[in-house]
């Protein structure tokens, strides 16, 4: 569990977790140069199975991640958020389903969406409600992400081939995850019952993503489908060319596409400026009857 400035909230977060049916685990806290009395907090339980990492430098929720990879020592990792709240059996059904289920990578849930004052939203997460079987999450994950990275469960040595983006600091570093995760046609399982509380506030990551993440869920969106069609093209053999082409070609075609966007916006604002500085021209007359 990465955790910053969280002081309203990640005691919650800790006691969910300690208060689980299942007991037999480590509790990895990174917390990630937190300003605030986070890490007092934190210092504050004496429970044996804390393993507390502190740092002074803010490094951003996606080195955090992959530290915590690196440290991590069971069999199976569950991600957990510092201001959400697990259910007390959360680990203990994901535990048992992965165990009875060799050939499954990951586990997840649906989780319930709650305010800052831990209040149930009457709203849902439509993708991730409606996208439970594994058919119905990879066809999803081509446009959205349909995947609560904090109510996911990952075997410790699958998800040890992936990393999360450190470029991608504060937002879309777990669904690119997810979406090489699928790629290579792991398979994931989802709970239909809601094993989390996932909480929505000003500084949340959902919230994030929607006052100004648009851009990069776009290209996310445009990395998803090509990743799927590579894994089509390495069915034939073409994979090895296939990669290559793509990693030569993608920087161009991002800014291909932001050329033409610019120049038909360009285009336009041009013409609006035409028309409104030349209200007296025929031609402006006949753009109106247009």
């Amino acid at each position: 569990m990465p955790v910053y400035n969280r002081e309203k909230y990640v005691r919650e977060a800790v006691e969910s977790v300690l208060n689980q049916t299942f007991e037999n685990f480590e509790f990895l806290i990174i917390d990630d140069g937190s300003e605030d009395q986070t890490d007092n907090i934190l210092r504050s339980f004496s429970d044996a199975r804390i393993r507390l990492i502190s740092h002074s430098q803010n490094k951003g929720i996606a080195q955090r991640m992959n530290e915590g990879l690196a440290l991590a020592r069971g069999e199976c990792l569950a991600i957990m958020n510092s201001d959400d709240i697990a259910f007390p059996e959360r680990i203990e059904k994901q535990v048992a389903y992965l165990d009875q289920n060799p050939d499954i990578g990951a586990v997840a849930s649906t989780a319930i969406l709650i305010d800052a004052e831990g209040r149930t939203l009457s709203r849902v997460w439509e993708a991730e409600k409606n996208s439970i079987s594994y058919k119905e999450i990879t066809k999803t994950m081509k446009r959205v992400c349909c995947i609560c990275n904090p109510t996911t469960m990952v075997r410790t040595k699958i998800l040890k081939r992936y990393r999360f983006n450190e470029k991608l600091p504060n937002f879309g570093e777990d669904y690119e995850m997810w979406l090489h995760f699928c790629s290579d046609k792991n398979l994931i399982y989802k709970f239909s019952e809601p094993l989390l509380k996932y909480r929505e506030h000003s500084k949340s990551e959902r919230s994030l993503h929607k006052r100004g993440c648009i851009k990069r869920a776009q290209q996310l969106r445009i990395k998803t489908k090509t990743l799927f069609l590579l894994r089509r093209l390495g069915k034939f053999g073409w994979n090895n060319y296939a990669t290559a082409i793509f990693l030569e070609l993608q920087k161009d075609v991002f800014v291909w596409i932001k050329y033409c966007l610019q120049d038909a916006f360009s285009r336009i604002a041009g013409s609006f400026q035409f028309s409104k500085t030349d209200e007296k021209s025929p031609r402006k007359k006949r753009l109106k009857k247009l």
